[in-house]
């Protein structure tokens, strides 16, 4: 049976968060788990940060990697915690009979399972902490990173750490910008990206979708 690697493919163009990445690192916990919740606006790459953490650090988490996308803020309905944990134990090698009907059984099932494997869990989109808490894997050798536009609070007694996003300052948001633009258009100016990136307030998705939209037009003015 494969060893699950459901993460989410990673971002397209990546410009710098080493300063995120090493923030990460540094709550990184050797002898025990990595637990935190990864908080900014919508659209600020929090999964994005999430998943190229986790792909550096594969080496920790050897035995699966879980993703789910909780819908937070997408306007559908979360997955319920049983459909979740039933979908990441048949991951995990539990067959389908042997799934536990009640929800207090599955939680346990997959303590149970998860509390002597090096896994990773990331939690995106999640609204509360009451999302999250039945979803922590038992495991001492794991990572467990949650993206949310809250900072979930009743996480810390569980032993959440907190790391927050922010928008890209103008010179990073131009770069990000260079990099969604094809060889279709004739390259820009560094003034007019910045002057673009400022105008996006360095938010990763509005440069994206301005990125794109150049990019598709490669007549138009950018500056009109």
């Amino acid at each position: 049976m494969p060893v699950p690697r459901q993460l989410p493919p990673p971002a397209r163009t990546w410009v710098d968060r080493a300063e995120e990445l090493e923030r990460l690192d540094r709550l990184l916990i050797t002898a025990g788990p990595t637990r935190v919740v990864v908080t900014g606006l919508g659209g600020v790459g929090k999964t994005g940060l999430a998943v190229r953490w986790l792909d550096a650090h594969h080496e920790r988490h050897l035995d699966s990697v879980l993703h789910v996308d909780l819908n937070g803020w997408s306007g559908h309905r979360p997955p319920a915690t049983p459909q979740v944990l039933a979908g990441w134990l048949r991951a995990l090698g539990v067959a389908a009979d042997d799934l536990p009907g009640e929800v207090a059984e599955l939680i346990a099932l997959y303590r149970t399972v998860t509390s002597d494997k090096a896994v990773a869990v990331l939690v995106d989109n999640a609204r509360s902490a009451e999302q999250v808490q039945p979803l922590v894997p038992a495991t001492a050798r794991g990572t467990i990173l949650v993206t949310s536009r809250h900072r979930l609070a009743g996480l810390a007694l569980a032993g959440f750490r907190h790391l927050d996003l922010d928008c890209f300052p103008a010179a990073t948001g131009a770069a990000l910008l260079a990099g969604l633009l094809d060889e279709a258009r004739q390259p820009l100016g560094e003034d007019l990206l910045h002057a673009l990136a400022t105008r996006c307030h360095g938010h990763p998705l509005a440069l994206t979708i301005a990125g794109a939209h150049l990019a598709a037009h490669p007549r138009r003015d950018p500056a009109a």
